[in-house]
């Protein structure tokens, strides 16, 4: 469900982009719900998923890729919003670091996007059966084996 509203997103970012030209008043508008309902999912995984604590608890590569990539995703994005309102406030020479910064962050929202499939392909499908206590019991030898405790020696 994650990567059908990421999906969604990224259509939304696609559609902002082709408004740039055509109907400038829609650019901005659709660009700032895409990132409101980015930040949403961001912050949804976060609370239910626990992925900060998930990546600090990783070792493995991918795992740690994907949050760099996030974080700089993030980064672009505030950088936009940032660089967007000076140009609505008639700050034209910001336009080609606007631009500049929008490749970027296009770039690594389609890395973000991508390496968010390996993140998930990376955990099992069905989660494990919670372990289930035996009828063991050890004995004081530290050499010998796990005994069930019916078993009659006699």
């Amino acid at each position: 469900m994650l990567h059908f509203l990421s999906t969604l997103v990224l259509i939304g970012i696609g559609v902002g982009l082709w408004f740039r030209r055509r109907n400038p008043q829609y650019h901005m508008p659709i660009m700032i719900a895409c990132f409101v309902a980015d930040v949403s999912l961001v912050l949804w995984i976060e609370l239910n998923r626990h992925a900060v604590e998930t990546v600090v608890k990783s070792i493995k590569p991918i795992v740690l890729v994907h949050a760099g990539i996030s974080l700089t995703t993030i980064v672009c994005y505030l950088a936009l919003l940032g660089l967007g309102f000076g140009l609505f406030r008639g700050n034209g020479r910001l336009r080609l670091t606007h631009k500049r910064v929008g490749m970027t962050f296009m770039t690594f929202r389609l890395l973000n996007y991508a390496t968010a499939f390996f993140v998930v392909a990376d955990k099992p499908a069905v989660p494990a059966a919670p372990r289930v206590a035996t009828n063991t019991v050890r004995t004081a030898d530290a050499t010998a084996s796990v005994l069930p405790r019916n078993v009659s020696w006699q």
